[in-house]
């Protein structure tokens, strides 16, 4: 019986071609978007999940309250991880990384190498399941002259992993390091990322400054041992630390489980509130609807065939088919469908993934796994049933008397059904064509917002010497390269983290708790960056003692309450008193996330290693070429590495810029299996008022008012989709862009736009199928008669 089904099944699946086909589109076009969905979703779970003491790998996090607001920070102190483990006996190991100076130039012989990298405890490998292939874990980090590099490092420095332990490698034209070990390539599941490790001890070396209690600049993630209970460590490690901190300020330390910094990154007042995660479930929703309405689809186009299948099921029952028999060939039917185009799916899934992973910047792979197998023959299933059980039944119903008499028994119910179905399918496509439009709007006015200074054509660069006069000197000569508006050296206005709240002044209110941001900056730092001067003056040479001046953003005047604050004075960690000679405008130096924070910008007698300069447009690549050839005067067979600061700030809204892409393939997906539902309904339409349309043609009706005749329902379901679907998409988008401090508006031409464009779709949709119809001989309909 089941091979008559299967016979019965392929053989109506090609007598109707044009319908099978639109069934076959359908229903591939939603699973591939699902199973697209779905290994990305995968992939986003597996992040950071692939270290075997998973479990046991937690990562230290502050709680800063600072009375009327509060953050929460990956920052620690330095000296903590070597703490926990000399004084707390759960800690089976813990180590400190680096989150900055992670771009270091090393130099092999004489070729020049740039390497990412981290400072790290020595117990880095005792904490991380990241593979040493050469060299102890226990030993590799010890000296702090001492780097450990990546097999792909190895290959790039030295031609082979073999023999290469002992071997040199100068840092930044100045210290010789030596290669201690060899580890795997990080995973793409690892979000550390990275090619060298260095000795923590190493930085120290260069900045002691930062092993200290009251310096927090560090990651610290430890292995807990498995009877540990975190809460309770997490107390201990809180009164160690705030036991070791000097500043009079409310700090809470707690853990939080290292592979759910990926998916859960999202923090409010100290508890986690989303993240990532947010996105895993919106398009795992996304993933569900496109299978769901690529069903909806299925049911449309098989009542809509109902009509020609009547007296087929009058025989039938007549010749004593029994329903359930009926209802088992009509599931066959789906099924067969829903198996050819899971076969067609995932041979497109299999085409595309090369295209969808440099998309999303992900290295996913199809692995057709015994249990990845029996999942899609599971779902394949569900889809097959799913699409086919209401034609199934609704077919079976079909009374054998009525229908050789010519009666149908099609009732309005079911009419109601296929148009709610309809309605549901384009609110989906409404709310995510309208998601899409707001994503690319915000990311847009992310670009071109003004930011307070300008980032166009300005790049960074590091040029590292120990004398700081060499460092003054390269300024003032690359100021006279051609294609070069200025040069100066400090922090860049850039997603800068540099911070303290022990700034005083006259009549400052104890009881405050306020951050300023501190910047330093050699002479013409505002000037170069464009950083606008609202009052007063910059930094200049024509006076003497810059060292004791500073110059304040808006927000830090306004947070110190100065109206007149040229002249007026502050005080940074009850030592250095600072004369205010200027004001800057505000500016944005961290994402659109967050609000402007007051800034305190100090000056440098001479320039530090980190350079800015302003090329001229149209001449970069001149400035650059005479950059270039001045850093390698002062820094021989160092290579001239540099970064546009508009890069490094369409960096911030990576995961934002993924989304758009993302959510604009699957709203596509969405719109297109959408429009092929309405061209089903049309076609059912079509199908039942073919006599209607006769009859009319025959009395002299037009083209243009059968086409109205067709049309107007399909207008007024498009109508309810809006009604529904833009409400919904107005709330959602307006949560999503809560998430920004400055944001663009939701206009109501947004919605006008999309709906005209739903609009015009539909018609064209429709008005082939109305056409067709409405061409059609009359005497081809009403021959039967």
């Amino acid at each position: 019986m089941l091979k008559h089904f299967l016979t019965i099944a392929f053989r109506n699946i090609w007598r109707h071609k044009s319908v099978s086909a639109i069934n076959l589109i359908s229903l591939t076009a939603g699973l591939v978007g699902a199973l697209l969905i779905g290994l990305w979703i995968r992939d986003e779970l597996q992040i950071d999940k692939f270290h075997s003491n998973d479990e046991q790998l937690y990562q230290v996090l502050l709680f800063w309250d600072y009375g009327e607001t509060n953050s929460t920070s990956e920052y620690t102190q330095g000296p903590m991880a070597a703490e926990l483990m000399a004084q707390i006996p759960e800690v089976e190991a813990a180590t400190n990384i680096s989150p900055a100076f992670t771009s270091f130039n090393f130099q092999v012989g004489t070729e020049s190498f740039n390497t990412t990298g981290f400072y790290v405890g020595d117990s880095f490998f005792d904490v991380f399941d990241f593979k040493l292939l050469e060299g102890k874990s226990e030993e590799v980090l010890q000296q702090s002259n001492a780097v450990v590099i990546s097999e792909r490092t190895a290959m790039n420095w030295f031609g082979s992993t073999k023999d290469v332990i002992g071997k040199v490698a100068k840092l930044e034209g100045e210290d010789n390091m030596v290669v201690s070990g060899i580890f795997e390539n990080p995973p793409a599941q690892s979000t550390l990322q990275f090619d060298c490790l260095m000795s923590y001890q190493k930085l120290i070396d260069f900045q002691p400054n930062r092993d200290s209690w009251n310096s927090v600049s560090f990651y610290t993630m430890m292995t807990l041992n498995e009877n540990a209970n975190p809460e309770a460590v997490s107390e201990k490690i809180n009164q160690l630390a705030s036991s070791n901190f000097d500043e009079a300020v409310d700090f809470t330390a707690f853990l939080r489980p290292f592979s759910d910094a990926y998916l859960y990154g999202k923090y409010e007042n100290g508890q986690v509130v989303g993240g990532r995660i947010e996105y895993v479930r919106l398009f795992g929703i996304i993933g569900i609807f496109l299978l769901l309405i690529a069903c909806i689809n299925f049911m449309n186009l098989a009542t809509a065939q109902a009509a020609r299948r009547f007296k087929e099921v009058g025989v039938k029952k007549t010749l004593g088919s029994k329903r359930g028999h009926l209802i088992l060939q009509y599931l066959s039917e789906s099924l067969s469908m829903a198996a050819l185009s899971s076969v067609v799916a995932i041979s497109i899934v299999w085409l595309v993934l090369p295209a969808f992973n440099n998309l999303t910047e992900k290295a996913i792979t199809l692995n057709i796994s015994p249990i990845s197998l029996l999942a899609l023959l599971g779902l394949t299933a569900i889809i097959g049933l799913l699409a086919g059980s209401y034609p199934a039944f609704y077919i079976s119903s079909f009374q054998p008397l009525k229908i050789l008499k010519g009666i149908s028994n099609s009732d309005k119910s079911t009419a109601s059904i296929r148009r709610v179905l309809v309605v549901l399918q384009f609110a989906i496509a409404i709310v995510l064509m309208v998601g899409v439009v707001v994503v690319y709007q915000q990311i847009q006015y992310v670009q071109s917002k003004n930011l307070g200074y300008e980032k166009d054509d300005l790049i960074e660069f590091l040029l590292v010497l120990e004398d700081r006069e060499r460092i003054n000197t390269f300024v003032a000569e690359a100021k006279n390269i051609v294609g070069v508006e200025n040069v100066s050296s400090g922090h860049t206005p850039i997603n800068h983290r540099n911070r303290t709240m022990e700034v005083n002044w006259e009549g400052k209110d104890p009881e405050l708790d306020q951050y300023f941001y501190l910047y330093a900056s050699y002479y013409d730092l505002p000037e170069t960056t464009g950083i606008k001067l609202k009052a007063g003056r910059t930094f200049s040479n024509e006076y003497s003692d810059e060292r004791h001046k500073t110059i304040l953003n808006e927000s830090a005047v306004e947070a110190i309450g100065l109206e007149n604050p040229i002249g007026k004075r502050i005080q940074l960690w009850g030592q250095v008193d600072l004369e205010i000679v200027g004001v800057v405008e505000d500016f944005h130096f961290q994402s659109l996330h967050e609000p402007i924070q007051p800034v305190i910008f100090r000056f440098m007698r001479d320039a530090s290693p980190m350079l800015v300069a302003r090329l001229e447009e149209g001449r970069e690549k001149e400035a650059l070429a005479g950059l270039e050839s001045l850093y390698q005067k002062f820094n021989p067979n160092i290579a001239f590495n540099y970064e546009f600061i508009d890069q490094r700030y369409n960096q911030l809204y990576t995961s934002e810029q993924k989304v758009a892409s993302l959510a604009q393939l699957f709203a596509g997906f969405a719109l297109l299996i959408s429009c092929l539902g309405l061209f089903g309904l049309a076609l059912f339409l079509a199908e039942r008022k073919r006599k209607e349309i006769s009859i009319r043609k025959v009395l002299g009706a037009s083209v243009a008012s059968i086409l109205e005749l067709l049309s107007k329902e399909f207008m007024l379901l498009i109508g309810i989709s809006m009604l529904i679907g833009f409400p919904i998409a107005w709330y959602f988008s307006n949560e999503w862009l809560a998430q920004f401090a400055y944001k663009t508006n939701l206009s109501w031409w947004l919605f006008a736009v999309i709906g005209l464009a739903i609009i015009s779709i539909a018609l064209l949709t429709v008005s082939f199928q109305s056409v067709k119809a409405a061409l059609v001989n009359p005497i081809e309909s009403l021959k039967n008669e």
